[in-house]
């Protein structure tokens, strides 16, 4: 009996053992909370995942499975973040900055967030430099955000050239990197278009265009301007 139950307690240490990042990703999907935290945590722990330390941050951090706890979840997204998993140093330097740290340390953890191609933390920081005026350095951001793809940074990029107050007004600049947010569904910059094909060039086929595509967004200004220019052509 006694080496049947080191037998049974070797292959059980086993299994656990063999237990794998998907494993607790699957039991999570089934609400197994109890089940993935412990596979995220031994994982962690091993320091064989970085995804997995990740996974018991945002279990923390929101309080599934787990009574919630921040500062914990601070903890196991640093761990993550120092092993270069762009999510868990944006996620970190967010509950950083919720929690009013040190503006610095919150900025830095944002900006190793943005070199590792997250894109919210490098448009954070663009709107932290447009905030303290620095329009280079919010041009910077922005642009490398509006680069991965983020349709509100194009759209924050489009709007610093149309002021000119932080960096040279260019429209030519400012009408691109419009056209780039619209196309990343961003539907203010759709309307922002549909606004100025119809005030500025009179041009009510793509102004009908930008609007229409803003409107399908959601954006309910868009629809009825949209409207509007329908009854006019309609009143001709």
């Amino acid at each position: 009996m006694k080496r049947i139950l080191v037998l049974l307690a070797f292959v059980l240490g086993f299994t656990f053992a063999a237990a794998s990042i998907d494993d607790g990703l699957s039991a999570y999907e089934e609400q197994n909370y109890a089940k993935a935290l412990n596979i995220f945590n031994e994982l962690c722990a091993q320091n064989k995942s970085a995804k997995a330390c990740y996974s018991v941050a945002y279990m923390l951090e929101n309080g599934e499975g787990v009574e919630a706890n921040t500062d914990q979840a601070k903890i196991y997204y640093q761990k993550a973040c120092d092993n270069r998993l762009a999510s868990a140093c944006f996620n970190l330097a967010v509950l950083m900055n919720n929690d009013k740290e040190d503006e610095n340390a919150v900025n830095l953890t944002f900006y190793k967030a943005c070199n590792l191609q997250n894109d919210q933390a490098c448009e954070h920081l663009g709107i932290v430099y447009e905030s303290k005026k620095d329009g280079d350095m919010a041009f910077e951001f922005y642009n490398r955000a509006c680069l991965l793809k983020n349709g509100s940074a194009c759209y924050r990029l489009a709007d610093l050239y149309k002021k000119g107050s932080l960096v040279k007004q260019n429209t030519r600049t400012a009408l691109t990197n419009y056209q780039r947010s619209c196309e990343l569904k961003f539907s203010e910059a759709c309307y922002t278009l549909g606004r100025y094909y119809q005030e500025e060039k009179k041009d009510n086929v793509y102004s009908k265009r930008y609007l229409g595509k803003a409107c399908e967004l959601g954006h309910l200004e868009a629809c009825e301007a949209y409207k509007q220019i329908n009854l006019s052509s309609d009143l001709r």
